[in-house]
């Protein structure tokens, strides 16, 4: 082989060194950016807040994530409190009722108009037999008829609706307008058989909703109850602003004891509920909180009574709660995802 042949192969293979290097290279260098690329675009798992502390999970927020997520705390309502009994209500259909009125009135007006005239016909029959004895007895069947009448009407109100109601009735009392206006509701509460209270309570609660009570006035014990119960009815005036009691609906009344209770009312904005039960979170320490669990067996106004499980010392959060069971869950995905 030539010095030129040597010479031409020596450049040659030096040529497709460079170029394998230079793929290589190019190859190492792709792989490397790639790898940084899938890295930069990796979600960034946000930091833990979760902690077990003495058997208990407790949620750590600095203050810029409370005041962000709205957290309020404060210092639980001490109470004392009449525990409530619950019992079975229905919101009453007041069409018999109107129907019991509108006879009534027209009761009243047939006796408001036989019994002056029976008067009228009496003076000219005393006076100068201006009238028969057959018309004046007439006029008298006719009176004694329709004040029977009218008394009977009185005696079925009072058996059917109490002695309140029918004295509204007889008197054509305002708050009648207001039931069949809806403002307020007639509910008939009744207590099971062996269920007894030392007295009908002055105030009932009427369960308009999961977290929401209106308050209900006694009037009487109703005289007829539904047989197929074998209760004791009584009969409340339920105020209904919102309209939100209707003719029929079963609901719950709360009815207050006499024996009182000192504990604590926790608003109905603090409770979180979750795994079928309801919970509140308490501060253990700044800017940390764990969960609690409260009975929701006593509502009260506002919010829930719960005797015996909170002090004066404790702080509980009232609002924003919701944040907190949220990053409980959070940190369960995140090292659930860990594990795998």
């Amino acid at each position: 082989m030539s010095r030129l042949s040597l010479r031409k192969a020596i450049i040659a293979t030096v040529a497709i060194a460079g170029v394998i290097a230079l793929l290589t290279w190019g190859y190492l260098e792709g792989r490397k950016e790639a790898a940084v690329e899938r890295e930069r675009e990796q979600p960034v798992a946000p930091p833990l807040r979760v902690s077990l502390t003495n058997g208990q999970v407790v949620v750590t927020l600095d203050k810029e994530t409370r005041d962000r997520g709205g957290l309020e705390l404060a210092t639980p309502t001490v109470a004392k409190f009449h525990p409530r009994t619950r019992a079975y209500a229905a919101v009453v259909n007041l069409d018999a009722l109107a129907q019991l009125q509108a006879n009534i009135r027209k009761g009243q007006a047939n006796l408001s108009t036989s019994k002056p005239e029976f008067d009228r016909l009496r003076v000219l029959h005393d006076a100068n037999r201006m009238v028969s004895d057959k018309d004046l007895n007439s006029a008298e069947v006719a009176w004694r008829k329709d004040e029977a009448d009218l008394r009977a009407l009185e005696i079925e109100a009072q058996q059917g609706w109490g002695d309140t109601i029918a004295a509204w009735l007889m008197g054509g009392a305002s708050t009648l307008e207001d039931l069949f206006a809806g403002r307020e509701s007639l509910v008939r509460v009744s207590l099971p058989a062996g269920m007894a209270l030392p007295a009908s309570p002055d105030t009932a609660y009427v369960q308009v909703s999961d977290s929401a009570t209106v308050p209900a006035r006694f009037l009487s014990v109703a005289r007829k109850s539904d047989p197929r119960l074998q209760s004791t009815d009584l009969l409340y005036l339920a105020q209904d602003p919102a309209a939100v009691l209707r003719p029929g609906m079963n609901i719950t009344a709360l009815l207050p004891s006499t024996v009182r209770r000192d504990g604590v009312i926790l608003p109905y904005s603090a409770v979180v509920l979750t795994g079928g039960f309801a919970w509140v979170y308490v501060q253990q320490a700044p800017g940390q909180f764990a969960r609690r669990q409260i009975p929701t067996d006593q509502a009260a106004d506002g919010g829930w009574f719960v005797a015996g499980t909170f002090g004066p010392a404790d702080t509980v959060v009232v609002r924003g709660a919701q944040l907190l069971l949220s990053e409980e869950s959070r940190s369960q995905i995140q090292v659930g995802e860990g594990k795998q």
